[in-house]
């Protein structure tokens, strides 16, 4: 799980948010290791915000984090 919190005062922030890898599975340890991912680390991400289509309309992306699973 992860909180939103964005760099502008004009978006708001989100808590609860659940984090998600790959294929869509919860992130396994190795990944959390090799990522440094541990309670009250703060990780730069990007929300995506998906404005046609199906899909969910949020995503968000991690791109300093290795794709290790």
């Amino acid at each position: 799980m992860f909180s939103f919190l964005p760099d502008s005062d004009r978006e708001a922030s989100q808590k609860g948010m659940r984090m998600i890898i790959g294929d869509g599975k919860d992130p396994t340890e190795r990944y959390l290791e090799e990522n440094r991912i541990e309670v009250g680390s703060q990780i730069r991400c990007v929300r995506k915000l998906r404005i046609r289509g199906p899909c969910s309309p949020e995503a968000f992306a991690f791109p300093g984090l290795k794709n290790v699973y």
